[in-house]
């Protein structure tokens, strides 16, 4: 049986006034989840936190936390990025 705009709009969530297949999001979200629990990201969050509450930096635990995940992310799609020549 073919798929309906109808149907297909359903499996959309809206983000930012834009579409985002259920299944992509689904797949994001668990891939963060993953790396949030990880010690590694942990212990940068914690690191980065403490660097960012020494320098002042407003919310740092947000920050950290935002910084923490971007750079895990980065590493994930290419860990050569992150290795010392």
């Amino acid at each position: 049986m073919p798929v309906t705009r109808s149907q297909d709009i359903m499996k959309c969530l809206w983000i930012g006034g834009g579409c985002v297949q259920s299944d992509s999001w689904r797949a994001m979200v668990t891939r963060i989840s993953v790396i949030c629990v990880t010690a590694q990201f942990k212990r940068l969050q914690r690191e980065l936190e403490e660097l960012y509450r020494r320098a002042g930096i407003p919310r740092p635990a947000v920050q950290a936390y935002q910084d923490a995940l971007l750079a895990s992310l980065a590493e994930e799609e290419d860990p050569s990025i992150f290795q010392a020549n």
